[in-house]
């Protein structure tokens, strides 16, 4: 048997067993929604970093160095956003200077929660003993990641945006009057069929959204 050379390996790279469980376990098992929030965390932060590493070999301190390096990576130089730009419009890594564009801690939260539902079923497949990445620590958020300013309205410039809308007849006055009184998400609002609405009784069901996921119409 030896003089025959190394057999093949059952076990796959993770770049391998990434790519086959998106498209066999994820995608057709899952809802739209879940495929589309996965797949752009698997190519973009996971191959690029681990997906050369056998499935078998990865260690949890593997993943948690991995993990630990996320806070402090920007995400503009490491995925070459600014290299798309026309010229004119490039202000990172492209012009030699560094945004610093940190993955938020959700988005680190999210990368983990991803490599934790694949490994979970490596390990149902049998293909793996244990998930290492369940067993690893969340990393802190970078220190010197620019946190994003927000601009909430208060209820008077509120008020005045309904009022502006209703004098213009805006066609989308209702949807903003549900969205600011009942807070409803967009895709809620966006759902809504006649089916869904009894103005008579004034009640309103909240049973179905609509989102965009890969380049389709969502309606579920």
């Amino acid at each position: 048997m030896a003089r025959k050379g190394p057999g093949p390996t059952k076990y796959p790279t993770l770049a391998a067993y990434l790519t086959r469980w998106l498209a066999e376990v994820i995608e057709p098992n899952r809802e739209p929604t879940t495929y589309v929030a996965y797949e752009p965390l698997v190519r973009l932060y996971i191959i690029p970093s681990l997906g050369m590493k056998r499935l078998d070999k990865l260690t949890v301190r593997d993943v948690q160095i991995w993990l630990n390096t996320l806070p402090t990576l920007c995400t503009c130089c490491d995925h070459k956003k600014d290299h798309r730009h026309p010229e004119n419009k490039r202000r990172c890594c492209a012009v030699g200077k560094y945004y610093k564009g940190y993955p938020s801690r959700s988005t680190i939260a999210s990368i983990r929660r991803v490599l934790r539902s694949a490994f979970g079923n490596a390990v149902r497949e049998e293909l793996l003993s244990k998930n290492v990445a369940a067993l690893t620590t969340l990393p802190a958020a970078g220190k010197t990641k620019k946190k994003r300013q927000r601009v909430v309205w208060g209820v008077d410039e509120a008020r005045r945006f309904v009022e502006h809308l209703r004098a213009i007849d805006d066609p989308l006055y209702a949807a903003y009057v549900l969205i600011l009184v009942l807070g409803l998400r967009r895709g809620e609002v966006l759902g809504l069929v006649w089916d869904c609405v009894d103005l008579g009784g004034e009640q309103l069901w909240i049973s179905r959204q609509l989102n965009r996921g890969r380049g389709q119409l969502l309606h579920r």
